[in-house]
């Protein structure tokens, strides 16, 4: 097969083989299992919200509080998740898991597929849905390619002089994930130079109404827990995972790691900044040139730089976040560049998940340990979060053969049951808090 993966795909028999692995690797992450660790804080929402009526999803902030508890998203992730997760509950784990992705990331990227199929062509839309980052979310399950979908909405709406259905869409997305938010400027700038003030300003306004009125019920409710959770939460937390800022992780002992890492924890908006305004202010100078004739191209890389940049700089190295832009790269690059592209988002999320699983899961899984999770400042059992992870009706079927050689035992139907953290705290060992 040639390296020139984009080209032949106008093959019908390469399309094809494209087509039948993108349908068998969608279905094996879909029934293969979750991210338990992530997935179980968003569980114990619909549980708090269970025992106090819809006025526990109001007071959700103040409510849930850490260990048992955290809400680290803005009210828009809650409110996707509780009324899907409501519906699903009753249904066998093995089911849930699928329905919860068809409805939070399939759906999603089913659109973004329709729109890059529009917009560029059946192969350029082929390779978003076998890329190894939308695959890596349908198996984990999370909000990223809603997201990603929201962001290129909101690009594409503005580009095509809908700039209040832009607004829209930019303002859902950061009420989902408030890193949304970091667009805004570029938007506005856009509109400003190539459509005038008073257009930006109301873009700018339409914006801040639909956050205002999705985030202020909320905050008036419980100001002290939404700031803790959405604004403290984030200051506070360490660095983490395959962040370049968490290497002294890997460096120093626990209580050591806390010292030094907590004063410099944040120190990663200096260059983000410096990086941020950089590329703002090239972007402005290259709308001033151009004026009549800007491509629309340029909105679409800005803001996938802009992305990019966050994801490299930031203190928290989740390889979840490289599906925010692929969908605007898809849009703004050439068929040249993409295909550059395509194998080194694939070796750099492979070899990422890689790295990930094996430093801080699979080795202690293997021999019954604790993994830290700095998130958490504590350790949590490995064996039972990947267990928890994993698709339970799957499991059941390879004990006899695989799963001893694991975890050393054989399991039954009873093993698998979806603990949220109070369950975990009052019957299971599998959480240590290092400080009370």
């Amino acid at each position: 097969m040639s390296s020139d993966i984009v080209t032949l795909f106008t093959s019908a028999r390469v399309a094809m083989i494209a087509k039948i692995f993108a349908i068998v690797a969608i279905s094996a992450t879909l029934v293969f299992g979750w991210n338990y660790y992530d997935v179980m804080w968003w569980i114990q929402w619909n549980r708090i919200i269970e025992e106090h009526g819809i006025a526990g999803l109001i007071k959700i902030y103040d409510l849930c509080s850490h260990p048992e508890c955290k809400v680290p998203y803005p009210p828009l992730a809650v409110v996707l998740f509780v009324p899907v997760y409501s519906v699903v509950k009753a249904l066998p784990v093995g089911l849930r898991f699928i329905l919860l992705k068809v409805f939070l990331v399939l759906i999603p990227g089913i659109i973004v597929y329709r729109m890059l199929r529009k917009t560029r062509g059946p192969d350029i839309a082929l390779l978003w849905l076998i890329s190894i980052p939308f695959l890596q979310i349908v198996l984990a399950l999370q909000y990223d390619v809603i997201i990603a979908l929201l962001v290129m909405l909101s690009t594409y709406m503005l580009l095509n002089n809908r700039e209040g259905m832009g607004a829209i869409y930019l303002a859902l997305g950061s009420m989902v994930k408030h890193v949304v938010a970091i667009l805004l400027p570029f938007h506005v700038v856009f509109l400003w130079i190539c459509n005038g003030l008073r257009r930006a300003l109301r873009y700018l306004a339409a914006y801040l109404v639909v956050v205002a009125l999705i985030a202020l019920p909320f905050f008036v409710v419980a100001p002290k827990g939404f700031i803790t959770n959405i604004i403290l939460f984030h200051s506070t937390r360490l660095p983490q995972d395959l962040s370049l800022w968490a290497i002294p992780i890997y460096m120093l002992d626990n209580k050591e790691y806390y010292v030094a890492v907590s004063a410099i924890s944040n120190l990663w908006i200096i260059p983000f900044a410096l990086c941020y305004l950089l590329v703002l202010i090239t972007f402005y100078r290259k709308l001033r040139i151009g004026r009549e004739r800007v491509p629309q191209q340029l909105l679409y890389t800005a803001s996938s730089l802009i992305l990019l940049l966050f994801i490299l700089l930031n203190k928290i190295g989740n390889l979840n976040y490289l599906v925010w832009p692929i969908p605007m790269l898809y849009i703004a690059l050439n068929r040249k560049h993409i295909k550059q592209l395509f194998p080194l988002i694939t070796i750099v999320s492979l070899g990422g998940a890689a790295l990930y699983a094996f430093m801080f899961y699979i080795p202690p899984a293997a021999t019954n340990k604790y993994t830290f999770v700095v998130e958490d400042y504590a350790y949590w059992s490995a064996r039972a979060l990947l267990l928890q992870s994993i698709n339970s009706y799957y499991i059941l079927q390879l004990q006899d053969k695989l799963l001893p050689l694991f975890v050393g035992a054989a399991l039954t139907s009873d093993s698998f049951v979806i603990a949220t953290p109070t369950e975990i705290f009052a019957k299971s060992p599998i959480f240590i808090k290092m400080y009370l």
